[in-house]
């Protein structure tokens, strides 16, 4: 919901913006369009690809009178090449196994796994690295790649980069192959085709 970048996309890409309820009101005024607005578990109609929107477990706002009157969310992507889940910015939560349920089988989960610290404040909204090993397991999902990590300085109590060794740590405990959840470098591209177990970083 950065209003700059959302412009931007706008006028070099022209896209269809899709958002949980009550972002419309934003987007209208900042004249984004056009427009899907979506309840939790409705899908888009006339996409390119079927899209549905997903339960997520973070507060909202953007100011200091509108916690919680917009609708977070996160998204099924049905693609070609097999079912995305972009988790998006989200706490561990039971929704993780009615999404494995309504979407199965899910090929790749991109799933949040930093500004996790201090636990007992962050937990609510933002999975730590075993939490999102956690997901991996409750999706059942071929492949996982982590978001949300090391962009921002200071953003949690834990160090910059230190999500990604807990992630290592976390995927050993549960004798999960590290090549089944990778963090690719920032800047960095993927290659993922309809015959490859797992995508390759380029």
């Amino acid at each position: 919901m950065d209003l700059p970048t959302l412009k931007r996309l706008m006028h070099r890409d022209h896209p269809t913006f899709i958002t949980g309820l009550g972002n419309q009101h934003l987007l209208k005024q900042n004249h984004l369009h056009p427009l899907i607005i979506l309840d939790w578990w409705q899908k888009a109609q006339n996409t390119t690809i079927p899209i549905q929107f997903v339960p997520a477990q973070h507060f909202s706002g953007r100011g200091l009178f509108d916690r919680n009157k917009t609708l977070w969310g996160g998204f099924i992507l049905n693609t070609p090449g097999g079912t995305v889940y972009f988790a998006g910015d989200t706490g561990l939560g039971p929704f993780m196994r009615q999404i494995q349920q309504r979407s199965a089988p899910i090929r790749m989960a991109l799933l949040p796994i930093g500004a996790y610290q201090p636990r007992q404040i962050m937990k609510w909204m933002h999975m730590n690295p075993d939490d999102a090993v956690q997901a991996l397991q409750y999706l059942k999902a071929q492949q996982a790649i982590g978001v949300h990590f090391d962009s921002f300085e200071g953003l949690a109590d834990e160090q910059q980069f230190k999500a990604k060794s807990d992630l290592r740590r976390a995927l050993h405990q549960q004798h999960i192959q590290a090549q089944r959840f990778i963090t690719p470098p920032l800047g960095s591209s993927v290659c993922w085709t309809s015959s490859s177990q797992f995508i390759r970083i380029n």
